[in-house]
C-alpha cells in the first residue's frame, strides 16, 4: 500500500479558498491553508534542531572530556535522530505542507514517520533509564550486548505496531481525502496511539520511581525526573489536542502551537541529556572536571552493606550465576603468565606452611582438655579479660586511674548521649561473659576440631600470636572472634595475666575522656565536627537495625568524635564512621551472647549499660588501633590512598594489561572507583558479613589494611575483566560504583581471598616481575 500510494499522480491543486471552505464547512473549524506563518515555523524548528546538533558535534568533538563521555553519545545521538525524523513526520500530520504528490501518502509520514519516532524516542528513552536501573538495582552491567538487544527490542516493537496499523484498514486508521488534500486520522487511531505512549511513559515512571534512590556522579536522578516531567507535560497536551480538538491541524494556530510543544520538548530532552556538562566544559572545564571526578571517586550508592538482612529491606535482585555472582566462572590466567606451581611454593607468608593447612601447625600442641586451663578460661573463654587463674573483674570494681588531660565540658542537652539518664560513659565497666562454646557442648556431641584449636591456642598463659594468625587467616569462629580481634590487633597483651589490668586501665582512660568531654554539653563541643559527626551516623549501615539503635548512635557518635579528637593532624574523615561498624557489630555479638538474630533485630536489652559502655571502650581502641597502620590515608590529600592506587593500577597492568589498556582507552582512571574502595574498605561493596570475615584474614596478615587489601581490590577488579572489556566508560564507571558484590555468599568471599594470596605471592615482593608492555 505504501509503494503504491509512493507513485501515485500529483493531484491537481484546489483552490486555496475553495479548500478552506470546503475544510471549514464539512469539519466545523477555522480552516486555513499552510501558508507563510507554517514555513516560517519549519524555519525555527529547523533552527532548534540545527543548534542541537551543533551541541552533539561539540560533545563528540570533546568525547575524551569525562563528564561528557559518561552521557552515553550514541544513544543520545540515536534519541535526537529519532526527533528530526518525528518532525518530519510532523510536516504532514500537522498540514504544514500542501498534501499532494509524494506527501499524501499520510500513511507513510503519519505512521511510519510521526507515530514510528515519536514511539522510538519514548523507548529509546525508556532504555536509557533501564540501564541505570540495571546497574544500580539489579546489579547487572549494561553491556554492548545489552544495548544490542534493547534495541532489537525496540525495533521488534515499533515495526510491528505500524506493521499491524499498516495493513488494517485506512478508513480505520488513516487516509487520504484526494478533494479535499488532506489526510483524515479516526479517533480509535488517535486514541490507541495515546494510549500506548501513556503506557510506554508509565513504564518509564516506574523506574525512574526505583532509582529515586540512587546517588550518581552522572546526576542522572535529577536529569531523568526533569525529563520524565517534560515528557508528561507534552503528553497531557497531546491527549488534550488529539481527543478534544479532533481537527486541529486545519487550524492555523492550533497546530503551529503543536508543532512547537513538540519540537521543543524533543530538544529539551537532548539539552537536559547533555547540556550541563557541556556547557561547563565551555565556561569551567579544568575546574569542574576535577570536581567531577573528586565526587565520583568519593561517590557511592550509599551504606548498603548491612548484615543478613532478614527482612530483605534492601531490594537488590539475585546476580546472574553465569556473569555476577561469585568467581564459580572466574580464574586469574597465571599460566599465560609463565607462572607455575614451584614458584608459588617458594613464595608464601607463611614460610614453607599454607595458611589453608593448618593441621601441621598444631601437631604439638596441647589437645583440648578443659582440666587443664585456667579456672577464669573454663566457663569465660571468650571473655577478652582471659585472667590468670582465680582472678576475675565484677561489676562492682570502680575503674580508677589517670584520665585523659583535656578541658572539661557540658553535658549534651539537646540530645543525651545515651538512651537513659546516665552519663555517657557508666562509671562501672564489666567484661564481656561469654561462655566457652566447648564447655557448654555435652560430651556425646563431636568437638568441632576449629573450636578446638582456637579453643586450645587461647587457652595459653601467653598466646602464640602465629599460631593464632594461621588459625585466623581461614576465618574467626564468631564464638572467639572478639577476643581473637583484640589479641592481633594487640589491644590487649599475649600473657593472660597482663589482659585484666590493661583492659581495665585502657577502658577507664577512655571513660574519663567521655565524661570529661561531654559534662558541659554540645556547646563545648567542636560544632562542626560534632554536626557533620551527627549527620553521618544515622547514614552508617542504613540497613542494618542495630546501627539504627539509639544506644548504637550515640556510642558510634562518642567513638568518632574522640578519635578525631585526639587525632587532629586527620580530624574525622568520612568513611571511618564505616570502619567502626565491625568492631562495634563483633563486640555486640559477644555480648548477646552469639544471637545474631536479636543483634539483626536491634534486640539490645539484655545489655546492660556497664556492658555497652565496655563495648564503646574497646571499639574505639580497635578502630584507633586500626587506623594506626593507615592514618595517612585520612590526613591532608589522602596520599596514603593516593600510593596504594599507583600500586594497584600498576598491579593490573601487569597482570591483565587487556583490561589495563581498555580502561585506559576509554579514559577511565583507577582513581575514580578505587578511591573509595581503598578509603571505606570495600565496606560499601560488600555486606558487613562478609566483611567481618576478610577483616578475620586481614588482621592475620602483616600490615593487611594497607597491603594485603590492594590484592583484594586487584583480585576483586579481575573477576569482571571480561565484562568490563565489553563496556564503555559510562556503562564500567556505574558498574564499579555498585559492582555485583552485595550479595556473594561466603564461598565466594574464600575464592576472592585466595585470589588475592595468590597475587600477593607472585607480586609483592616482585616489583619488576613478570611485567607486561
Amino acid at each position: 500500500m505504501a509503494a503504491a500510494s509512493i507513485g501515485r499522480v500529483v493531484q491537481p491543486r484546489i483552490d486555496q479558498d475553495t479548500r478552506e471552505q470546503v475544510l471549514s464547512s464539512t469539519f466545523h473549524v477555522d480552516a486555513s491553508n499552510p501558508d507563510d506563518d507554517d514555513t516560517i515555523t519549519i524555519a525555527v524548528c529547523s533552527g532548534l534542531f540545527g543548534l542541537t546538533a551543533i551541541l552533539l558535534v561539540y560533545a563528540w568533538c570533546n568525547y575524551n572530556y569525562r563528564p561528557i563521555r559518561a552521557k552515553n553519545l550514541t544513544w543520545t545521538t540515536l534519541i535526537y535522530c529519532a526527533t528530526v525524523l518525528w518532525f518530519i513526520g510532523n510536516l504532514v500530520t500537522n498540514n504544514h505542507v500542501r498534501i499532494v504528490g509524494a506527501w499524501s501518502n499520510c500513511k507513510l509520514w503519519v505512521l511510519w514517520f510521526r507515530v514510528f519516532f515519536v514511539y522510538v524516542f519514548a523507548t529509546m528513552t525508556i532504555v536509557r533509564f533501564y540501564a541505570l536501573d540495571r546497574v544500580f538495582n539489579q546489579k547487572k552491567p549494561f553491556t554492548r550486548r545489552s544495548s544490542l538487544i534493547s534495541g532489537a527490542i525496540i525495533l521488534s516493537f515499533n515495526v510491528t505496531y505500524c506493521l499491524v496499523n499498516q495493513l488494517i484498514s485506512s478508513s480505520l486508521t488513516i487516509e487520504y481525502i484526494p478533494s479535499l488534500e488532506a489526510c483524515k486520522i479516526t479517533m480509535a487511531f488517535r486514541i490507541a496511539a495515546v494510549s500506548v505512549q501513556w503506557v510506554l511513559w508509565g513504564a518509564c515512571g516506574v523506574l525512574i520511581f526505583r532509582l529515586r534512590n540512587i546517588q550518581s556522579s552522572f546526576n542522572e536522578f535529577r536529569e531523568s525526573v526533569a525529563i520524565f516531567l517534560v515528557i508528561i507535560g507534552l503528553l497531557t497536551e497531546t491527549s488534550v489536542t488529539n481527543l478534544h480538538y479532533e481537527y486541529y491541524v486545519f487550524e492555523k494556530k492550533r497546530r503551529i502551537q503543536k508543532t512547537y510543544v513538540d519540537v521543543v520538548a524533543s530538544v529539551l530532552v537532548i539539552w537536559l541529556f547533555i547540556g550541563y556538562p557541556v556547557y561547563k566544559s565551555i565556561f569551567d572545564r579544568k575546574s569542574y572536571e576535577q570536581m567531577w571526578l573528586e565526587r565520583l571517586a568519593k561517590d557511592g550508592p550509599g551504606n548498603t552493606y548491612d548484615s543478613s538482612n532478614p527482612q530483605g529491606t534492601t531490594a537488590y535482585a539475585k546476580m546472574d550465576e553465569n556473569i555476577d555472582s561469585g568467581f564459580n566462572n572466574s580464574q586469574i590466567n597465571y599460566e599465560g603468565n609463565g607462572i607455575n606451581s614451584a614458584y608459588l611454593n617458594n613464595h608464601r607468608p607463611f614460610g614453607d606452611e599454607d595458611p589453608f593447612n593448618i593441621e601441621s601447625g598444631m601437631s604439638t600442641h596441647v589437645p583440648y582438655n578443659d582440666n587443664l586451663l585456667p579456672m577464669s578460661l573454663r566457663n569465660n573463654i571468650h571473655n577478652p579479660l582471659l585472667n590468670s587463674p582465680g582472678q576475675a573483674i565484677t561489676a562492682d570494681m570502680a575503674v580508677r586511674g589517670p584520665s585523659l588531660q583535656r578541658t572539661p565540658s557540658p553535658e549534651p542537652t539537646s540530645r543525651p548521649p545515651t538512651a537513659t539518664s546516665q552519663s555517657p560513659l557508666s562509671d562501672q565497666l564489666s567484661p564481656l561473659s561469654i561462655q566457652s562454646p566447648l564447655s557448654a557442648q555435652s560430651p556425646h556431641m563431636p568437638v568441632d576440631p576449629t573450636l578446638e584449636k582456637f579453643h586450645g591456642a587461647l587457652g595459653a598463659a601467653t598466646i602464640d600470636l602465629a599460631l593464632l594468625q594461621k588459625l585466623s587467616w581461614t576465618g574467626v569462629p564468631r564464638e572467639y572472634r572478639a577476643i581473637t580481634w583484640q589479641l592481633l590487633m594487640g589491644y590487649l597483651p599475649l600473657a593472660s595475666t597482663r589482659r585484666a589490668g590493661t583492659l581495665q586501665r585502657k577502658r577507664k582512660e577512655y571513660g574519663d575522656w567521655v565524661r570529661q568531654t561531654f559534662a558541659r554539653g554540645e556547646d563545648a563541643l567542636d560544632r562542626v565536627l560534632w554536626r557533620q559527626i551527627q549527620v553521618d551516623v544515622p547514614r552508617t549501615s542504613p540497613g542494618s537495625p542495630v546501627f539504627q539503635h539509639p544506644r548504637v548512635q550515640r556510642c558510634l557518635e562518642r567513638i568518632l568524635y574522640a578519635w578525631a579528637a585526639r587525632h587532629p593532624a586527620s580530624g574525622y574523615v568520612q568513611g571511618i564512621n564505616d570502619l567502626l561498624t565491625p568492631f562495634v557489630y563483633v563486640f555486640l555479638e559477644a555480648e548477646c551472647n552469639g544471637d545474631t538474630a536479636a543483634l539483626d533485630r536491634a534486640d539490645l536489652d539484655a545489655i546492660d549499660d556497664a556492658r555497652m559502655d565496655g563495648v564503646e571502650a574497646d571499639s574505639f581502641w580497635s578502630l584507633s588501633k586500626l587506623l594506626d597502620g593507615i592514618q595517612d590515608n585520612y590526613t591532608h590529600a589522602q596520599p596514603g590512598i593516593q600510593r596504594q592506587i599507583v600500586k594497584l593500577k600498576d598491579l593490573v597492568t601487569r597482570v591483565d594489561h587487556a583490561l589495563a589498556a581498555h580502561l585506559h582507552s576509554e579514559g577511565v582512571e583507577f582513581v575514580q572507583f578505587a578511591f573509595r574502595w581503598i578509603n571505606c574498605l570495600l565496606m560499601r561493596e560488600l555486606r558487613l558479613a562478609s566483611i567481618i570475615r576478610m577483616w578475620d584474614t586481614y588482621l592475620a596478615e602483616p600490615n593487611g589494611f594497607a597491603t594485603f587489601h590492594i590484592y583484594v581490590c586487584a583480585a576483586m577488579l579481575l573477576k569482571w575483566s571480561a565484562q568490563l572489556r565489553a563496556m564503555d566508560f559510562q556503562q564500567i564507571m556505574l558498574f564499579l560504583q555498585q559492582p555485583p558484590a552485595l550479595q556473594w555468599p561466603a564461598e565466594d568471599v574464600e575464592l576472592l581471598l585466595s585470589e588475592a594470596y595468590m597475587l600477593k605471592c607472585l607480586y609483592h615482593d616482585a616489583p619488576r616481575h613478570l611485567h607486561k608492555n
